[in-house]
């Protein structure tokens, strides 16, 4: 049986949307979600303990969430080559093996649960869900975040459609804000 929804938090204004989301369920579904809080980006205090307490989530979790940054060994997929098709070979590389150091960090089994919602899925956690092909929803941080700048498009300029195509239709690399194959 799945255990209901989690929800990936960077900050606490994640924290607090994924307390909206839940505030809004039917009674009978509410107090059955759990909070992952990363701590890459942000250090949460005391919080993690003091959320269960509230009813409305059944735990919160911690994330030792790691930027490809902290693996040395991925420094070499990252080189610019020149040329954005000459680059896509080390980018699958990188890929696989950035979602495969990350996973000793992953905290939950996500495809234990029936929803699962990430606000940056271009952090490491995109990465992990789409190379283990979990279904997830990117809820960024507000109402049009991608209405007049989308990051995917500026980040991945060169080739756009081709880079499109690998990550929505092959798996083969990651695009953040929804270009990524598993997300919602």
């Amino acid at each position: 049986m799945k255990k209901g929804r989690i929800y990936v938090c960077h900050t606490f204004y994640h924290l607090y949307i994924s307390f909206l989301k839940e505030f809004a369920r039917p009674k009978e579904e509410k107090g059955n979600a759990t909070v992952v809080l990363s701590k890459m980006s942000n250090d949460f205090g005391d919080i993690k303990d003091r959320i269960p307490q509230s009813g409305y989530v059944k735990e919160a979790i911690e994330f030792d969430e790691h930027s490809f940054n902290d693996f040395p060994e991925l420094s070499k997929y990252k080189k610019d080559r020149g040329n954005a098709l000459v680059n896509m070979i080390p980018r699958i590389i990188f890929t696989s093996k950035y979602a495969k150091l990350q996973e000793q960090y992953v905290p939950v089994d996500f495809k234990e649960y029936d929803e699962i919602y990430v606000f940056c899925d271009n952090d490491p956690i995109g990465t992990y869900l789409n190379k283990k092909r979990i279904h997830y929803h990117a809820v960024e941080d507000g109402l049009n975040y991608l209405a007049t700048f989308v990051n995917a498009k500026r980040d991945n300029a060169g080739a756009f459609g081709i880079k499109k195509f690998l990550s929505m239709k092959l798996n083969l690399i990651f695009m953040q804000d929804g270009y990524s194959k598993y997300c919602s």
